[in-house]
Formats: C-alpha cells, sequence, structure tokens
C-alpha cells in the first residue's frame, strides 16, 4: 500500500472517529438534560476512549 492510501485510510478513520465522537457528545448532552446518570457517565467513559484514541492517530502511534 502507498504512503498515499496509507494517509487517506488514516483520514477515514479518523472522521468516522470524530463523528463518533459527536454522536457520544450529543447523547451525553441528551443524557444530562434529562438526568439519565447511566447514559450520561457511560458516554463520557467512551468519549475519553475516543479522545485518546483520535490523539495516538494523529500522533502517529496507532
Amino acid at each position: 500500500m502507498s504512503t498515499n492510501d496509507e494517509q487517506k485510510q488514516k483520514n477515514t478513520v479518523l472522521v468516522v472517529l470524530s463523528v463518533l465522537g459527536i454522536a457520544l457528545m450529543l447523547t451525553w448532552a441528551v443524557a444530562t438534560l434529562f438526568e439519565i446518570s447511566v447514559i450520561k457517565s457511560l458516554a463520557a467513559v467512551i468519549l475519553v476512549l475516543f479522545g485518546i484514541l483520535i490523539a495516538m492517530l494523529m500522533t502517529g502511534i496507532g
């Protein structure tokens, strides 16, 4: 696989993870609005993990 293809694949993964992160943020916001603490806690934990994963991909570790 060429370097250009690898960069495109990496960018695609980053976009997908970013969209999932935004969906989780919205889930967290709705859970906060309706005071659903279990969903809010779960979304917060998953958001942190997504943040770590995106940071790893952007720095080239992953």
